[in-house]
């Protein structure tokens, strides 16, 4: 995890680099049963693990900055995931066959 975050924090320096393997990464965590509405409870729950464990050395500045940060991942993610969704459709409706 920790070398996810600061994989995180130098990557989104470069976000047209990063966005087509996040959103490729959103792609699978549909397989592995991530809805949409999961990401938002993710965010929180990720966001305030940092702040708990950080303790007094925590700010509001980090706060708002992971709070951005995660917003732009997630985003990405969740485009992924919905192409994925989208094309799940797509498969069942042509009765299993990849258009």
């Amino acid at each position: 995890m920790v070398f996810c975050r600061s994989r995180l924090r130098g990557s989104l320096d470069d976000l047209p680099r990063i966005v087509p393997t996040l959103r490729k990464l959103g792609a699978r965590h549909v397989a592995y049963g991530a809805r949409p509405e999961h990401y938002l409870v993710v965010g929180e729950v990720l966001i305030a693990s940092m702040a708990e464990i950080a303790g007094s050395a925590w700010r509001p500045e980090y706060e708002r900055a992971w709070n951005a940060a995660f917003g732009i991942v997630a985003g990405a993610m969740l485009e992924g995931a919905r192409a994925a969704m989208q094309e799940e459709g797509d498969v069942a409706a042509a009765g299993g066959r990849r258009t």
